[in-house]
């Protein structure tokens, strides 16, 4: 197995960036994309290569479910699913929204974060599919690498990985996830990241209530050429 260390991309908005620099956001919690439908005592995560292993229907090792009829395999076969944000010490580089403007006056682009800050660069900018790109606010899923080096966005390196339900999270993990604590004197970290969980994730069938599987990853921000 290899343990070249890698780079993977991930997405956060202005705020959360915000809050990693100034030191109040140590981990995030993502929606695993396949949920398991048993107990957690039917499934593991594995640290080392970075993988969980989600039983569908009736848990059975590979070994066991060889020579049963193929029609069945797939609830008998674990599905494994690797980590998109990598292992332990990979690093993440940051994906954001931004906006561009084109000034023909000085042949410049001028590229604006959702984190904030500027930066100008010579000529017109071009897409991947090799037309001029108009003005306009672009999806953080289209930030390319070069750009968010540009922009001087921490990286960040993977301390911890675990697979946990999300409201499970205590109230020092919520406070770890950066957000502040309402205004409700009854109400703490957990309420406040639980509001914003909603806003991320409650359209896209994942609400708090609802209570999916979550990858947790944990992260620091290291000291790089660029941040």
């Amino acid at each position: 197995m290899s343990t070249e260390t890698k780079e993977h991309p991930i997405i956060f908005s202005g705020e959360m960036i915000r809050a990693i620099l100034a030191g109040r956001k140590t981990q995030t919690r993502r929606v695993i994309k396949i949920q398991p439908t048993r107990a957690v005592s039917d499934w593991a995560y594995d640290a080392e290569p970075g993988e969980v292993v989600i039983y569908r229907d009736f848990p059975c090792t590979l070994r066991e479910s060889r020579g049963r009829n193929k029609r069945d395999i797939g609830e008998l076969t674990p599905v494994k699913v690797r980590c998109p944000y990598g292992k332990l010490e990979d690093l993440l580089w940051i994906k954001t929204g931004y906006t561009t403007r084109y000034d023909p006056d000085f042949h410049e682009t001028h590229w604006k974060a959702a984190a904030g800050g500027w930066i100008v660069t010579h000529g017109q900018s071009v897409g991947a599919n090799g037309k001029l790109k108009r003005n306009g606010v672009y999806s953080a899923r289209l930030m390319p690498k070069w750009l968010s080096a540009e922009f001087r966005l921490p990286i960040l390196e993977i301390t911890d990985i675990r697979v946990e339900r999300v409201r499970d999270i205590s109230e020092a993990d919520a406070e770890a996830e950066g957000v502040k604590p309402t205004q409700h004197p009854l109400e703490g970290h957990i309420e406040s990241f639980a509001k914003l969980w909603d806003e991320i994730n409650a359209k896209r069938g994942f609400a708090w209530y609802a209570n999916p599987w979550v990858w947790v990853v944990e992260f620091r921000r290291i000291k790089n050429e660029h941040s």
